[in-house]
């Protein structure tokens, strides 16, 4: 007998919106968007509210379909009952389909904002969508996973357990490596804004397509723009 995998990316994302959003630095988001899936089974308490959400939490590169990683181990009669649990999962702040600097249309005017702020958004997302305000289970992947520990680090009393994945205190060497890279990107002095680059190229598209002058446009940005030497710097 073949078992037959939980099929997450079949199910269909839903979409809500928080009237606003505060972040710990006091800026307020309004409209704030929420990409989520949900499956499994809700169980109900005495005053209709669900009981046994599960919450999963992406990776920084994932979005609410990431629940697939742990679909081996989901279904009926599973580890991950979806017949005893009831799932969540959403994109998280900052991620393309929920709330984030290019959904939203801010760019690099979106408010700064940390893991607590990711972990606030979700609470609040499942607070005003669904009115729970205890869950039953936290799981989270690689940066979910951090997510994971600072729900129970901040809001002890509103989960019964985490399941944290792939989440050591200790960043492996290429990871470090990568995410360094990126933070230089982002705060790099001579990195020209996203919002600055689209209208010039929009303007001129027509030039762009052509093979011979895309080149020479992109190796112009990159001189004027962005010395490799600071690029890459560690």
């Amino acid at each position: 007998m073949v078992d037959i995998m939980f099929d997450v990316e079949a199910i269909e994302a839903e979409y809500f919106t928080l009237d606003e959003f505060e972040f710990k630095n006091g800026e307020v988001l309004k409209d704030a968007k929420v990409e989520y899936i949900t499956f499994g089974t809700p169980q109900y308490d005495d005053n209709g509210i669900i009981s046994n959400a599960v919450i999963y939490f992406h990776g920084s590169s994932g979005s609410c379909y990431s629940a697939r990683r742990i679909s081996e181990d989901m279904g009926s009669g599973e580890i991950f009952d979806t017949d005893k649990f009831f799932f969540i999962s959403l994109s998280a702040l900052g991620c393309p389909g929920s709330a984030s600097p290019s959904t939203t249309g801010l760019m690099n005017k979106f408010p700064e904002y940390d893991v607590e702020d990711m972990v606030n958004f979700q609470k609040q997302f499942i607070e005003e969508k669904f009115g729970i305000t205890h869950v039953k289970g936290l799981i989270g992947n690689s940066m979910g996973g951090f997510e994971v520990l600072t729900w129970g680090c901040v809001y002890p009393d509103s989960v019964d357990f985490i399941i944290s994945l792939v989440s050591s205190f200790k960043v492996g060497g290429h990871n470090y490596a990568l995410s360094k890279i990126m933070h230089n990107i982002l705060n790099n002095q001579y990195t020209m804004s996203l919002s600055s680059i689209v209208p010039s190229m929009s303007a001129d598209s027509r030039k762009l397509n052509n093979p011979k002058n895309t080149k020479s446009a992109v190796t112009k940005i990159q001189a004027k723009n962005i010395p490799s030497t600071r690029f890459l710097s560690m």
